[in-house]
């Protein structure tokens, strides 16, 4: 079990959330999904907030390409987006939650911090509010629409994963031919993703690179398919369509077949469970 300390740090992270979620309705965003903040009295706690995300960088254009029906179950898509909807408050807290405890482990931080996003308080900040407003796109507008901010998101992340991955291969190369992956890691990575090469798991910096990526995107379910009563949610379909959306989320940001965590709710549950006790548990322990 999570160290209680633990929920309250992520609690008071995902108070940020909320106040995005809660304040909806006073915010607008224009074509290069700038927040602006409509004219009208607010008190301090909006002000707090709107300052903060006027402060936002305009994101960088990408290609963006929606999703093809052919390849997704719109039906489900649409259901998963629904479960978020319907459970939005107690989705959001496990983020904040999951945040900190993946903070915890090494090598996912180093990934973040090598990208020089989140290397300062003020970098970090900017970089959640963005993500968490990409995330609000991708739960609650049309996927399957060229012309969505969902789908302009999707390739605009696309896009700074590749940026990433291409900054991750160059450090590794200046210093070693060798993954930079924990042995604990390449084991789990192993163990779930029987496809990766050699006996412990990731051995170059490609496979290492899609280990990242699935771990974060478990995230991004891993509190609720393991823990969904304690977070008020009894829906079983609801999350089984909340992962599989996640698997089509994944899938387009360049997760592989065999590395996606989310192929189903089974699949999820035993990648959580394994992360969580080969690495998670020892990290917050230490």
């Amino acid at each position: 079990m999570i160290k209680p300390s633990i929920f309250l740090v992520g609690a008071s992270l995902s108070q940020l959330f909320f106040i995005l979620i809660s304040q909806t309705s006073g915010y607008i965003v224009d074509s290069d999904v700038n927040i602006k903040v409509r004219p009208f009295h607010r008190s301090p706690i909006k002000q707090a907030a709107a300052a903060t995300a006027l402060q936002l960088p305009s994101q960088q254009k990408s290609k963006s390409v929606a999703l093809d029906p052919s390849q997704y179950n719109a039906a489900r898509i649409k259901r998963g987006q629904q479960f978020f909807q319907d459970n939005m408050v107690a989705i959001a807290n496990s983020w904040g939650i999951i945040i900190v405890a993946g903070f915890a482990d090494t090598e996912m931080a180093s990934a973040l911090l090598s990208t020089k996003a989140t290397d300062t308080a003020e970098k970090a900040q900017k970089r959640y509010i963005r993500t968490f407003q990409d995330l609000l796109y991708w739960h609650t507008q049309d996927l399957f629409d060229p012309r969505s901010p969902a789908v302009r998101q999707l390739g605009a992340v696309k896009s700074m994963h590749n940026r990433a991955a291409a900054s991750i291969v160059a450090k590794a190369n200046n210093k070693s031919s060798k993954c930079p992956f924990s042995s604990a890691a390449r084991n789990l990575v192993k163990l779930t993703c029987p496809h990766t090469s050699g006996t412990k798991g990731p051995s170059n910096q490609a496979e290492f690179i899609q280990s990242v990526m699935a771990r974060t995107q478990a995230s991004f379910v891993a509190m609720v398919v393991t823990n969904p009563k304690s977070f008020g949610i009894y829906d079983q379909r609801g999350l089984e369509d909340f992962v599989y959306l996640w698997w089509a989320l994944g899938k387009e940001l360049g997760i592989e077949d065999e590395y996606n965590m989310c192929s189903s709710l089974a699949t999820a549950k035993k990648f959580v469970a394994d992360e969580y006790t080969t690495n998670t548990a020892p990290a917050l322990a230490a």
